[in-house]
């Protein structure tokens, strides 16, 4: 399992305490004690003292991964029961299961993991100022050295051959499942009608026809490494449209590093992890 050596340390000491912010504006409608383990509110105050616990323990550069993160993730609270009710106080003491969803996009960061769980105790009660729920955690250590071990994992690959030192990519982390739009045609030739051979099966963002370099040829031949060339003009995409004009030479340079580094690889695993780390250079572009 992938999980960390440190616990967090608020939970050893003392359960997590966050309040969930809601509209003061009308009260709430009283709940059922078996409504308040259910809570969608309660889910995402827990959710967010799991993320505030990994961002404490990581780099600058990790926070923003996790913090990404964190706006994308599904999740729920699964066989929620109750423990105890103290009504003078409004409240409740509860069991459940936290289940926190990780999107396609970070397999690689979480070893293949489609989703966190943890098995957790946790009381909610409102605000004295009906701010919104206060919730109270433990349990949720393992998924804390989850998060963290995942936004801190690298990606080393040995270059063919022994020609040169193995590249260490810091970024594990994709962009957001692509979304549909115009091909690009800013990393080859004009893209055309798909050709009843090998290549129709692998379709980059550049044209598998005409004179291609080698590792084109590759690219065009393999799915996977397709569908990461793709994902890659997609991402320069959205980070050439929120870059404004002046600062545009900028990417560009980084679009010109990356592929030389890519057409540099002599195998499928170089290509593969230029792309990973091209990608992720994109989605954390900031001009």
């Amino acid at each position: 399992m992938m999980c960390g050596a440190l616990a967090l340390a608020a939970c050893n000491s003392s359960p997590d305490q966050t309040v969930a912010k809601a509209s003061i504006d009308k009260p709430k409608a009283a709940v059922t004690p078996e409504q308040n383990c259910t809570s969608r509110e309660a889910f995402e105050v827990i959710r967010d003292q799991v993320f505030d616990g990994a961002i404490a323990k990581v780099q600058e550069n990790e926070r923003s991964k996790l913090n990404s993160l964190r706006s994308i993730v599904a999740g729920r609270l699964e066989t929620p029961a109750v423990i105890a009710h103290d009504e003078a106080l409004k409240r409740t003491e509860c069991t459940g299961r936290i289940v926190i969803g990780l999107p396609p996009n970070t397999k690689k960061a979480f070893e293949g993991a489609t989703q966190l769980t943890a098995d957790i105790q946790f009381s909610v009660q409102p605000a004295a100022d009906r701010s919104g729920l206060i919730v109270a955690t433990t349990g949720t250590e393992s998924l804390v050295d989850n998060l963290v071990a995942g936004a801190q994992r690298k990606r080393i690959v040995k270059v063919s051959g022994g020609a040169g030192p193995n590249l260490t990519f810091e970024n594990v982390f994709d962009p957001p499942p692509e979304k549909p739009k115009p091909d690009l045609r800013e990393f080859g030739d004009p893209l055309s009608e798909p050709q009843p051979d090998a290549r129709a099966l692998a379709r980059p963002s550049f044209g598998c026809t005409g004179k291609l370099s080698s590792v084109e040829k590759m690219v065009c031949t393999d799915p996977g490494l397709a569908e990461q060339d793709r994902t890659m003009a997609e991402a320069y995409r959205d980070a050439k449209d929120r870059t404004p004009p002046a600062a545009r030479t900028k990417l560009e340079g980084i679009r010109l590093k990356y592929l030389a580094r890519r057409n540099s690889c002599s195998d499928q695993a170089c290509v593969s992890a230029t792309y990973d780390a091209w990608t992720a250079n994109l989605y954390e572009w900031n001009p």
